[in-house]
């Protein structure tokens, strides 16, 4: 996905995802981030998510329709 493909609210999520990273969310950073594969999105039975996944093991995710953030301990 690339950030031109982006919905409002998977915008939104994605430089909510960036801020919760310390990265300065601006539209260049989720479009570079989103094109490195650090930020992404997933979908499943409960839900749309944005994730944020560096090699340094430094993790993000929200759900994207509420902007809630959910804790990724529970995935490990």
């Amino acid at each position: 996905m690339t950030f031109d493909e982006l919905d409002e609210q998977q915008t939104k999520a994605a430089l909510y995802v960036l801020e919760l990273a310390d990265i300065e969310p601006t539209r260049e950073n989720a479009r570079l981030y989103l094109a490195w594969d650090v930020l992404s999105f997933t979908e499943d039975a409960q839900g749309r998510y944005c994730w944020y996944m560096d090699d340094e093991g430094n993790e993000a995710c929200i759900k994207v329709d509420s902007l809630e953030i959910i804790e990724t301990s529970e995935y490990e």
